[in-house]
């Protein structure tokens, strides 16, 4: 399906140094260090839509920033299998994900979706909130009842 992060958002959290010494970056073949980063965010989110399948009709677009995190650190635990530096922060970071997916599949935890887009400006104003001269029309509520009333 969909991949959840890229390889600029895993460089963004960990470095670049780091990335290259995961995948063994070797500059004479750069195309091999792309497709194991590549195969790595593609297996990372494979398994995230794993567990959220049941529940999220996928591909989900945009998808919520939790699911490009959970991406971004799955990933780079898939690159540190290899020979490489794992760490235990790696791992737990991993583990705490697919904790965090569990709970997302079992309905216990839920996606939030992504921020709203802002208003475009040069967007014409909406004739439902708005009168003909452009300004907002009055909201009708609580303190127009009371008014209405008494």
């Amino acid at each position: 399906m969909a991949n959840y992060c890229t390889r600029d958002d895993i460089e963004a959290l960990y470095g670049r140094d780091l990335v290259a010494l995961l995948v063994d970056q070797d500059d004479d073949f750069p195309n091999d260090a792309n497709a194991r980063i590549g195969a790595a965010i593609q297996s990372a989110s494979d398994e995230i839509d794993s567990y959220i399948m049941a529940s999220y009709q996928l591909p989900l677009s945009p998808a919520p920033p939790q699911l490009k995190n959970a991406c971004r650190d799955m990933a780079v635990y898939r690159l540190a299998l290899n020979p490489g530096p794992r760490t235990d922060e790696m791992r737990k970071r991993y583990e705490d994900w697919v904790k965090w997916l569990l709970n997302v599949s079992t309905g216990k935890v839920h996606l939030v979706p992504p921020a709203p887009a802002p208003p475009d400006p040069n967007a014409p104003p909406d004739p439902n909130t708005t009168g003909p001269d452009g300004n907002p029309l009055p909201r009708r509520g609580f303190n127009s009842l009371t008014t209405m009333r008494g």
